[in-house]
C-alpha cells in the first residue's frame, strides 16, 4: 500500500486524510510461445477496514 501525500512547507494541520492506494499487478495477456506475458503495476484505491488498520497490523506482528 502507498499513501499519496501532498507535501507542504509549514507544519500546520492540513485536515482530512491522505488517500491510500494498493499497487496491483495486472497481466497484459501478450504472451507468446517464446515469452511470458508482461505485467504492469496499477494503483487502485484502498480503504482500511478499521480507522487505524496499519497500526493494528504492526501491533499484531
Amino acid at each position: 500500500m502507498v499513501s499519496l501525500v501532498s507535501d507542504k512547507p509549514n507544519m500546520t494541520t492540513r485536515g482530512g486524510t491522505s488517500p491510500w492506494r494498493y499497487l496491483e499487478s495486472v497481466s497484459l495477456h501478450n504472451a507468446t510461445a517464446e515469452y511470458e506475458a508482461d505485467s504492469v503495476g496499477v494503483a487502485t484505491p484502498w480503504v482500511p477496514a478499521e480507522k487505524d488498520a496499519i497500526k493494528a497490523q504492526v501491533e499484531a506482528d
